[in-house]
């Protein structure tokens, strides 16, 4: 079904109002995407960074700056164009994104180590 679904730090995927349009408060941890984005999204290393900054409410830019990458890299990582990235880079995102190692690389949901 077309529309569009809240996703929030669990990657728990939940629809919205029918036109797409979720209240204020549901869309304070999560964002709004197509089914078809959620599923993809929480399937890759770089949907679940992806996932994890647009939560936190953060640009692609303002996130490569604070985990102190240059903005590209930190683009190809959402993009999953980078195939082994540096272990600083994960821990420096994952500490700003506020999310485990395990999580981003592997979408392991119930790891509570937030700084490797």
């Amino acid at each position: 079904m077309m529309g569009f679904y809240l996703i929030d730090l669990n990657g728990k995927v939940n629809p919205v109002g029918s036109r797409g349009i979720a209240p204020l408060n549901n869309i304070q941890r999560g964002y709004t995407v197509t089914q078809e984005r959620a599923e993809r999204d929480s399937q890759t290393m770089g949907g679940r960074i992806r996932a994890a900054r647009k939560a936190k409410g953060y640009g692609s830019w303002q996130t490569a700056k604070k985990c102190n990458i240059a903005a590209n890299t930190y683009e190809y990582l959402e993009a999953n164009r980078t195939v082994n990235p540096l272990m600083s880079t994960l821990k420096n995102i994952s500490v700003v994104l506020g999310v485990s190692i395990d999580y981003l690389v592997f979408g392991d949901k119930n790891a509570n180590d937030h700084t490797a």
